[in-house]
């Protein structure tokens, strides 16, 4: 593989990471979080069979700080393939855009800071909802 081949080819690497990285870490924390919390807490009226994860709440706050810590990698990211995509001249960008494939760029840049803000938040709301929202209600 030639330099150039593989220089073409790391920033869409890049892309892809910034647009599917904050949505697989948001699934990841959501099921992690509900499964420690789930076999902590159920059922209330009998004990476990298997014992209980120790440090429920503290389990759940670390996974999700990493998740979060993964959607700001890919806005990171995101942002900076969509920096290094934009045109400054406005003059002939059609042209520019399909000799480049500068489009497909753009467009990947574009939806993944817009997926890594989404997501980023949705962890962040769900961080909260740990202060909020006592873990186990019995």
């Amino acid at each position: 593989m030639s330099p150039t081949t593989r220089d073409a080819r790391l920033p869409y690497a890049a892309l892809w990471f910034g647009m599917l990285a904050p949505g697989a870490a948001w699934s990841i924390q959501e099921v992690a979080t509900y499964a420690v919390v789930a076999h902590s807490c159920y059922p209330r009226s009998r004990p476990l069979f298997a014992p209980s994860v120790g440090g429920t709440w503290v389990t759940a706050l670390i996974v999700t700080v990493v998740a979060l810590l993964a959607a700001l990698a890919a806005l990171w990211v995101s942002s900076r393939e969509w920096r290094r995509h934009r045109s400054t001249d406005h003059e002939g960008w059609r042209e520019e855009l399909l000799g480049t494939r500068g489009g497909t760029a753009r467009y990947l840049a574009f939806w993944g800071v817009t997926h890594s803000v989404i997501f980023a938040a949705l962890i962040l709301f769900n961080g909260i909802a740990l202060f909020i929202v006592p873990t186990c209600s019995y």
